[in-house]
């Protein structure tokens, strides 16, 4: 959730164009994806 927060911020700051270029170059953006990742990857293990 507060990574789609985040990026809808950035896209109204005018930081828009390519997604995959905003989200590789936004640092917030990238430690949310790896805390989901990681929470992601501890409830499948102990599914």
């Amino acid at each position: 959730m507060l990574a789609i927060l985040r990026y809808a911020l950035l896209l109204e700051q005018g930081r828009g164009g390519a997604p995959e270029e905003l989200v590789l170059s936004d640092r917030t953006l990238l430690v949310l994806g790896a805390v989901w990742s990681a929470i992601f990857a501890v409830a499948v293990h102990h599914a």
